[in-house]
């Protein structure tokens, strides 16, 4: 059975500051539930897949650069495509 992949795009500046923005208003509002979607690598082929998980971010550790769920999902912040969460929509900082 043939999986389905896709390749991971790579991000203008300006979406990656966005990214970052958000991040830094994420840590400061940790009791938010927010749908992070990331890119997976396939451990067998060059490409992999997007996926989303939501849920409430426990900590961020700019040391290793990942993002810790409560839920224990360690997410890659190198990885990350989109942030989203009602708290943007309340601050106006929507796309």
């Amino acid at each position: 059975t043939a999986r389905l992949t896709e390749r991971k795009t790579e991000q203008s500046e300006n979406v990656i500051n966005r990214l970052n923005e958000k991040l830094q208003i994420i840590a400061d509002n940790f009791d938010t539930e927010v749908t992070i979607t990331y890119f997976v690598p396939d451990e067998r082929k060059s490409s992999g897949a997007y996926i989303s998980h939501t849920g409430m971010i426990k900590r961020i550790d700019g040391y290793k650069h990942t993002i810790t769920m409560k839920d224990k999902t360690i997410i890659p912040i190198g990885q990350i495509s989109e942030i989203d969460s009602e708290l943007f929509s309340a601050l106006g900082i929507d796309e």
